[in-house]
């Protein structure tokens, strides 16, 4: 009998995972070859002349999920063994961007801008504004660009929240003055 085992860790999108294997054969029927089924039938192979460890072998995953990737190792004889382990690939938060804010006066529209966003799998964003004082909260909405108006002056704290499609949330903050 081959028996091999396999290991690998989780990752986040456009992240490579390593997979370290060894195997063991208490026949010793070499050489042995070996293949490794990726995501998406993606294949890897090669040879090994000694049981132990095999040299080890990377993917990249460019979509969050769970991948099933099996390991056979074969020995000369046709006697196959088999190892299965999931990859989890993690969504990864966007990363929410406040473009420089003008200070403005009371009552008077502040442009905000959010458009320096993004995603780390390209995925469209969602925007939320909130703002300390006595303005009201802008969205969840497609659109990156809001304005705000304040009716004292003082300065305020304008916190964007992005949120991707899977539901992760980044944000960041910053300060706008507001005059008479």
């Amino acid at each position: 009998t081959v028996s091999a085992l396999f290991s690998a860790t989780a990752i986040e999108p456009g992240g490579s995972v390593t997979a370290n294997i060894s195997f063991t054969d208490p026949g010793a029927d070499g050489p042995w070859t070996w293949r490794v089924v990726w995501r998406d039938g993606v294949e890897q192979t090669g040879t090994a002349s000694t049981p132990g460890a095999i040299a080890p072998v990377h993917a990249t995953y460019p979509e969050s999920g769970n991948y099933p990737v099996t390991v056979t190792i074969t020995e000369q004889g046709g006697v196959a063994g088999t190892a299965t382990a999931t990859i989890t690939v993690a969504n990864a938060a966007p990363r929410a961007h406040i473009a420089p804010i003008a200070d403005g006066v009371e009552g008077g529209a502040i442009s905000l801008d959010a458009t320096g966003s993004t995603d780390p799998e390209g995925a469209a964003l969602l925007y939320q504004w909130e703002f300390d004082g006595a303005a009201a909260s802008i969205g969840p909405s497609l659109a990156p660009t809001a304005s705000v108006s304040f009716d004292d002056d003082g300065t305020y704290t304008v916190r964007l929240i992005v949120i991707d499609s899977e539901g992760a949330p980044g944000s960041t903050t910053k300060r706008v003055g507001v005059t008479n």
